[in-house]
């Protein structure tokens, strides 16, 4: 699935779907029962191939980032959709993880991100035991190393406590944290090894990734002749430094994520959009000036329409809408691009060639965003909030301001930020894309469904239990 199959047209502004040769070709070659071959690694284009399948798998499975982990459980989890099937999903809503559709999904989400993480191992050991010195192996080995970090972080999203847990065990045997591409049992580590070992892998890839300095460009365009065109599709240097600071920040560790986040904006390389820009850019796409990192996928703006609009699987909270602030404190924009308020309905992912059946002619690229250049102000935002309040607020003016609302400078009576103001300020700039989530995990913020109130400092509100099929694995 190489990119000059995905051809991204300037001139025609024509989006091409891609044949999935190159990732059939990386899973088909590679069975559980072998441990490592070099059959994709002896060419430039095959390393490339293996990492475009390592992409596809993770954007185009529904468990993955097709509907689950983009949209789907994290927002079932904090309120924002509600679903009145009998599934999984909501099961999960009332934090019932072992009754009838639970277990097996637990199962087949822990199954999968592993089978992923597996893909890049394979592609790490590959690439670093080989002798070939292609053009861009540096940027190979920089992409499967973030890769790696990237689906270990997800796992521990949903399967690990929070920072702030009391419970010694689960903290003390958090997840495994996999190396290796054998058939081999990885023993747990404890949540600290666990989010150091995310770190080493991302300084990693940082390392690697320093010629993203000149490849990555502030004037972006959905054209792609080679693995270093449309960066923005790729775990790119600014990628890797934005997860950084995600990943300092879900630790608490504030100081360390405002640095990281500050390097991203400093290199004005992701300026916000106008607020008329974003009344005009168009939806279920990855934005070519805010988006630092976004997966190509059809997939998940077909799901998005399929179970938002035609099967009306979820349907969107009620007072979603109502809180983005209108009255007095400036238009947000965000409402008429991103919601249909007479249906009540959001159209964030909903491409209107996805619902239409046609193929996307825009001129961005068709798939999901996943981090933000609005992400990296409102982690400075918090990091400043108490040691410097006038920078905390410059900061989250920066993305309010691009939205249409008064700045908070210029309303009356606000000194600084509180913790809410910047939960409410992300909940609205982040809906549908999974941050709200790490926000009320990390934060212990109970959230109510359907008239339960779940206590968001009870570890079961917000952590999924490790299925029992990867227990077993423990006790052969």
């Amino acid at each position: 699935m190489k990119i000059t199959k995905y051809i991204f047209v300037i001139g025609s502004a024509v989006l091409l779907s891609a044949t999935w040769t190159g990732c059939n070709k990386f899973l088909d070659i590679n069975p559980k029962s072998e441990v490592i071959n070099d059959d994709m690694f002896s060419s430039a284009e095959g390393c490339e191939d293996a990492l475009y399948g390592i992409y596809a798998t993770i954007g185009s499975q529904s468990d993955l980032f097709g509907l689950d982990l983009s949209i789907a459980i994290p927002e079932i989890l904090t309120g924002n959709i509600g679903s009145d099937r009998t599934n999984e999903y909501g099961e999960f809503a009332q934090r019932v993880w072992n009754l009838s559709y639970g277990p097996a999904a637990r199962a087949s989400l822990w199954r999968l991100c592993y089978e992923v993480i597996g893909y890049i191992n394979n592609a790490i050991l590959n690439l670093e035991r080989s002798e070939e010195h292609f053009r861009y192996m540096d940027i190979y080995k920089g992409e499967a190393y973030a890769l790696r970090a990237f689906m270990h972080f997800e796992v521990a999203k949903y399967f690990a406590v929070a920072f702030h847990s009391t419970d010694q065990e689960r903290l003390n045997k958090a997840l495994p944290y996999v190396t290796t591409y054998e058939y081999v049992v990885t023993p747990y580590s404890t949540l600290s090894d666990y989010f150091a070992k995310i770190i080493d892998d991302l300084k990693t890839a940082e390392s690697y990734l320093a010629d993203d300095e000149r490849y990555v460009t502030a004037q972006r365009t959905n054209a792609a002749t080679d693995f270093v065109s449309c960066r923005m599709i790729h775990l790119n240097l600014y990628a890797v430094k934005a997860l950084l600071a995600r990943v300092y920040w879900y630790m608490n560790d504030l100081e360390n994520a405002e640095i990281y986040a500050s390097q991203v904006i400093d290199s004005q390389k992701f300026p916000l959009m106008s607020s008329s820009e974003f009344i005009n850019a168009e939806n279920g796409t990855i934005n070519l000036k805010e988006t630092i990192f976004g997966l190509y996928s059809t997939q998940c703006p077909e799901l998005y329409y399929r179970n938002f609009f035609q099967n009306n699987s979820f349907t969107l909270a009620s007072g979603v809408i109502e809180s983005y602030e209108t009255d007095g404190l400036g238009v947000d924009v965000r409402v008429s691009r991103w919601f249909n308020t007479a249906d009540r309905t959001c159209t964030k992912h909903l491409n209107p060639a996805t619902a239409s059946g046609q193929t996307y002619t825009g001129q961005s690229i068709i798939g999901i965003p996943l981090i933000s250049i609005s992400e990296m102000y409102m982690i400075v935002a918090e990091a400043k909030r108490t040691s410097d309040p006038a920078a905390s607020i410059a900061a989250m003016d920066k993305v309010i301001e691009a939205r249409g609302l008064t700045k908070y400078a210029d309303r009356p009576d606000v000194s600084e930020l509180s913790i809410n103001d910047i939960v409410n300020e992300r909940k609205k700039e982040f809906i549908m894309e999974s941050l709200i989530f790490t926000d009320y995990k990390r934060l212990g913020r109970d959230v109510t469904i359907a008239s339960s109130t779940f206590d968001g400092m009870d570890d079961d509100t917000y952590t999924m239990p490790i299925p029992a099929t990867a227990e077993d694995n423990y006790r052969e």
